[in-house]
């Protein structure tokens, strides 16, 4: 048996927050424009952004907008590319256990 399941492309009647880290900021305000413009493109009908400093507090900031109303959440940051990988786990092990 196959079964398909096929959400609607209408963000009408939706809440949606964005979280975005300030840090390297000409980066993340252009992602953040381009999830702006595709929002609105699906007729979102509430959008907040939460600008936070960094990666570290997106998890929070995500956690804080869905118990705050949102109907869903997007989370935007950029790291650098080449962590060490101990700094790198340390990050995820962060994100993942604030969101605990």
């Amino acid at each position: 048996m196959i079964r398909v399941v096929e959400g609607s492309k209408s963000g009408a009647g939706l809440h949606v927050g964005v979280a975005v880290a300030t840090w390297n900021q000409g980066i993340t305000d252009r992602l953040l424009q381009g999830a702006l413009d595709r929002l609105q493109e699906m007729e979102v009908t509430e959008i907040t952004v939460l600008r936070v400093p960094g990666a570290l507090e997106l998890p929070v900031a995500v956690k804080t907008l869905v118990e705050s109303g949102c109907d869903a959440a997007i989370a935007i940051g950029d790291a650098p590319v080449r962590l060490p990988p101990l700094v790198s786990h340390r990050v995820t092990a962060a994100g993942v256990e604030a969101l605990g």
